[in-house]
């Protein structure tokens, strides 16, 4: 059985998403392929599970734009530099038990993801994408805790948000746990409509992404509740006015 990945999520802590349209996904061209759009206006970052040829061992790497910027192990991502700094601080083998079986991080094949970013990740496949807040501090980061969903991180012009890798079968649970990753309610959109796909929402996983997106739904009912309280306000302000004017 598969371990939750959502144990640890305090449903009541996650940010309210302010995106409370039912609009949510963007296009960001309609012309032009995604591979036509120059660096300056798109960018993508995507964590890939890689296996080690020397070893066996499975490890995530933050890909950016095709090219390996990151290692990501304890938590935290570790670039080119700072992974050599890991490597030496969490080696236990001695330079002679090295030599005879190289440990997973320590291996060539690792070295060589970095030396040449190796073309290992999909990147966005559709043409349109999720605004996210907060992405710009660490898209790195946000990547790696996304590397289980369907989703990658994406910077459109000065704007961030979500991009999914494939289309065809409907990504929205899995667009809804990239959000709660990220510590963000599922924007409206997504909580109004989730799909019934097979055993979906059976699993712990599941339920704390239902209570997400029940909390999201009744987020958006209090505002609009509110919205409409004080319209009628003004309005019985405004008639209230000009019935006087009139007398």
């Amino acid at each position: 059985m598969r371990t939750p990945r959502l144990a640890h999520v305090v449903v009541d802590e996650l940010t309210v998403n302010s995106l409370l349209g039912t609009s949510v996904a963007q296009s960001w061209s309609d012309n032009e392929d995604i591979d036509d759009l120059d660096d300056a206006l798109f960018a993508w970052y995507e964590a890939v599970e890689v296996q080690d040829e020397d070893t066996n061992a499975v490890r995530t790497v933050v890909v950016a734009n095709g090219t390996v910027v990151a290692l990501w192990a304890d938590e935290r991502t570790y670039g080119a530099n700072e992974y050599e700094e890991y490597e030496e601080n969490n080696s236990t083998e001695t330079d002679e038990e090295y030599a005879l079986n190289p440990g997973a991080l320590d291996s060539y094949y690792f070295r060589r993801l970095f030396e040449t970013g190796d073309d290992i990740a999909n990147g966005p496949s559709v043409q349109y994408w999720y605004p996210c807040a907060g992405l710009d501090r660490d898209p790195i980061r946000a990547a790696a805790l996304i590397r289980h969903t369907p989703a990658v991180v994406v910077r459109v012009g000065r704007n961030w948000g979500l991009a999914l890798t494939g289309g065809g079968v409907n990504q929205d649970w899995g667009l809804a746990e990239a959000y709660i990753m990220l510590g963000e309610l599922p924007p409206l959109d997504l909580a109004k409509d989730l799909p019934s796909i097979g055993s979906r929402g059976a699993s712990d996983d599941d339920k704390v992404i239902v209570a997400a997106c029940l909390r999201s739904l009744r987020s958006a009912a209090a505002w609009f509740t509110s919205s409409a309280s004080q319209l009628e306000e003004r309005a019985a302000d405004w008639a209230s006015h000009h019935a006087g004017r009139e007398h």
